[in-house]
């Protein structure tokens, strides 16, 4: 046999109640809890978040994530070394295009690993060299190393070893760095707005 869900007592009936009176304290139980999410939902609205937007965020895979992040700090490179005008230099072979008609090339190969999103060997490409001549890693490194010695050979040389052990992404990682190029970018355009 049942119980009731108020009295917790034996309950002959169908229902989840043993009486009328259990019935009513179930309703009003129910009607707090519906009244106590919408307060809930209210207090996150007025900070910024809502419900609708925690769930997405909790919804989205790390794939869908990771093209999130992609496309903003792809962006962010770009527009890091265009000029006031919007237009940018490939890296490997001087070609000078709108940053929205160039890519972010990577030094080195193993996109997928850990080198996705590290900052110190991504810089515009145009997508003759990005795609169609693979990157051009060997002049992408004299770049890096020779003219904008950002790096020594050795640390090429472990980023490339490195590039070959597999990675995994996390969510949170993930959504730190939207948050973080988001904010990035808000700036870069604040800033080229000033600029004008």
């Amino acid at each position: 046999m049942k119980k009731c869900k108020i009295c917790l007592q034996p309950n002959p009936r169908r229902f989840s109640t043993c009486s009328y009176e259990c019935e009513k304290e179930l309703a009003r139980r129910k009607d707090l809890e519906k009244r106590e999410k919408a307060l809930l939902r209210k207090e996150n609205k007025l900070k910024g978040l809502t419900a609708k937007v925690e769930i997405k965020s909790k919804a989205k895979t790390i794939s869908q994530l990771k093209d999130k992040a992609w496309n903003l700090f792809s962006r962010y490179i770009r527009l890091k070394y265009a000029d006031k005008s919007g237009y940018v230099k490939c890296v490997t072979c001087g070609t000078i295009k709108h940053y929205k008609e160039m890519q972010a090339g990577h030094a080195v190969a193993g996109r997928g690993g850990f080198v996705l999103f590290l900052l110190k060997i991504i810089r515009p490409q145009c997508k003759g060299c990005n795609v169609y001549a693979g990157g051009r890693y060997d002049r992408f490194a004299e770049y890096l190393i020779d003219q904008e010695k950002s790096l020594t050979w050795e640390e090429y040389g472990e980023i490339v070893r490195q590039s070959q052990l597999p990675h995994k992404w996390n969510i949170q990682r993930l959504e730190y760095i939207i948050a973080e190029y988001s904010e990035k970018l808000k700036q870069l355009e604040i800033k080229s707005c000033n600029n004008d």
